[in-house]
């Protein structure tokens, strides 16, 4: 079952001080989630490992654009 803090490539995060990061990518090792690739909205890159992306207590970061367009 999945939470909200769980990793979901193409998905932004935001902790509780409001830092977002975006999953690019999920690495497993021998079948196992064993690290994710990150980045920030500065563009920096970082590799987290699975045990560590827990303890940093991220929340799915849900954004509704503007309809730009009306009907």
């Amino acid at each position: 079952m999945l939470c909200s803090h769980d990793p979901v490539p193409d998905s932004w995060y935001v902790n509780e001080q409001g830092r977002v990061v975006k999953v690019c990518l999920l690495m497993y090792r021998e079948g196992y989630l064993d690290a994710i690739l990150t980045n920030d909205l500065d563009g920096y890159s970082n590799v987290i490992k699975v045990d560590e992306w827990y303890d940093l207590h991220l929340s799915r970061y849900c954004y509704a654009p503007k309809n730009y367009y009306p009907h």
